[in-house]
């Protein structure tokens, strides 16, 4: 049993981190308008960068005013780090929450099925061989071929 939790771990969560389980509701268009607006929002804080510059080298030397934006501009990098890792820490954390939780389904429904079918199998080897075999084909040919649905 533990060979086949094994595969399906495998087949699910790489589903759900490649974004091809149907769980995501990212559409194209959503996609365009966060990247006008990403788009956008660089170009306002490069205007907004200029006109900061130009206000310090009006009142102040060019050395100096060079020296406020260089500060500027690594804290800025500094919290764009820190603000970046906590995200890809916390997408990490949501992944392997919901790793775990496909693992606890899938071992609750295994101890499911032996407990439900567990005697017949006992009983009828060779015929529960036979169907395990066709239903492994089946389920293996619409993970490959993509047929799988919600």
């Amino acid at each position: 049993m533990h060979g086949l939790l094994a595969i399906a771990e495998q087949v699910i969560v790489g589903r759900l981190i490649s974004n091809a389980f149907p769980v995501n509701g990212t559409t194209k268009a959503g996609l365009g308008l966060i990247a006008v607006s990403g788009f956008m929002l660089v170009l306002g804080f490069g205007f907004m960068f200029y006109g900061i510059h130009l206000h310090l080298i009006d009142n102040y030397s060019a050395d100096v005013a060079a020296m406020y934006m260089g500060g500027m501009f690594a804290g800025l990098g500094l919290l764009a780090a820190l603000i970046s890792h906590l995200i890809f820490s916390y997408r990490k954390r949501k992944v392997q929450q919901t790793k775990e939780e496909v693992l606890d389904l899938i071992q609750k429904s295994f101890q499911i099925i032996d407990e439900e079918i567990g005697h017949l199998i006992k009983e009828n080897p060779k015929a529960s061989t036979a169907a395990a075999g066709a239903a492994g084909f089946m389920v293996g040919d619409k993970v490959i071929h993509g047929t799988f649905t919600e």
